[in-house]
C-alpha cells in the first residue's frame, strides 16, 4: 500500500498510486448498514421504524448529523420515528454522534 507520510498540511497521507489512496479510503470509510448497526447497539425493534420514515440508510443519517438544519434528534427520533422510550432515543442519539465522529475523523486520515 505504501507508507504513511506527514503533508505540508500536516495531515497523514498514503504514498502510493491514486487507486491506492482512494481503496484505501474507501476501506475506512465504509460503514455498516442500517440492520447491522441496529443490531450492534441492541436496537434493531426499531430498524421498521427507521426504514418506513426513509432513514433506511445508515450513512446517509451520518450525514445529517453532520448538518445542523438535517441533524436527527430527540424530537424527530419520537414524533417522526415513533420511538416512545426516552433512554432508547438517548441511546440512538449517543451511537449517532458517536458514529459521526468515527466517520469525520476517518475521512481526515487519508487526504
Amino acid at each position: 500500500m505504501g507508507l504513511l507520510k506527514l503533508t505540508e498540511s500536516g495531515l497523514l497521507a498514503r504514498e502510493g498510486n491514486g487507486e491506492d489512496v482512494k481503496e484505501e479510503r474507501r476501506k475506512m470509510t465504509k460503514l455498516p448498514s442500517l440492520e447491522v448497526w441496529l443490531k450492534s447497539i441492541k436496537m434493531e425493534k426499531y430498524q421498521e421504524n427507521f426504514v418506513e420514515t426513509g432513514f433506511d440508510n445508515y450513512e446517509f443519517m451520518i450525514l445529517m448529523m453532520c448538518n445542523e438544519h438535517l441533524m436527527l434528534n430527540d424530537m424527530k427520533l419520537k414524533n417522526d420515528l415513533k420511538i416512545m422510550e426516552y433512554d432508547d432515543r438517548n441511546e440512538i442519539l449517543t451511537k449517532l454522534y458517536r458514529g459521526k465522529g468515527v466517520f469525520e475523523k476517518k475521512k481526515g486520515i487519508i487526504m
